[in-house]
């Protein structure tokens, strides 16, 4: 399964600024990422790479929802379909994403459907500066906590577990700390290069 930079959370945005300019969607985009595995309890790293597409798209009750493909490596799963429905970017299902240009927002909070764990979405940190392969950009953290319903967290971690994802306006996705349940070591996924289809 899955997913840091500091500052103040109180940070307005820009009035103008929405959700959805936090990740453009459009068919044709891509994302490319470095993802570093930190193995955990076995010692070395594991560097693979990964690309995020948008490819295709399809109107469902007249808002344009966007299918994205990736690996899971990502926060966004493979096979998703985003739109954007009044400057958030939602699911198909109507529920939004998980990303909050507004402090202190929980976004999100379910039981997964096997009942192995409990997640709270929010908005962390609104204006953050991070440096990855693709350069250097002002970002709003989502955190997602991931709370072990079915027995205790890995060694050497804790309940809950936090992941940390930052998006870039006009960019998208451009980090994101993530780790698989079963394991402590850490799946880190930063930006090499995009598009941005116009």
């Amino acid at each position: 399964l899955l997913q840091a930079c500091q500052k103040d959370k109180q940070n307005p945005l820009p009035a103008s600024a929405t959700a959805a300019d936090y990740l453009p969607l459009k068919t044709g985009s891509y994302w490319a990422y470095k993802v570093t595995t930190d193995n955990g309890n076995t010692p070395g790293t594991t560097v693979t790479h990964d690309t995020m597409r948008v490819i295709g798209d399809t109107l469902i009750n007249g808002i344009t929802y966007y299918q994205l493909k990736t690996s899971n490596q990502q926060m966004i799963p493979n096979q998703t379909l985003l739109g954007s429905n009044n400057g958030l970017v939602v699911y198909a299902n109507g529920n939004r994403f998980p990303l909050s240009l507004t402090a202190n927002d929980t976004t999100a909070a379910f039981t997964a459907d096997d009942g192995f764990d409990y997640r709270i979405y929010r908005s962390g940190n609104l204006d953050t500066a991070i440096t990855v392969p693709a350069g250097g950009f002002q970002v709003v953290e989502s955190v997602m906590d991931f709370y072990y319903l079915q027995g205790s967290p890995p060694a050497g971690t804790t309940n809950p577990r936090p992941v940390y994802s930052y998006y870039a306006k006009n960019v998208g996705l451009v980090k994101c700390v993530a780790w698989y349940a079963s394991g402590s070591g850490l799946m880190v996924s930063e930006l090499e290069g995009y598009h941005i289809q116009q």
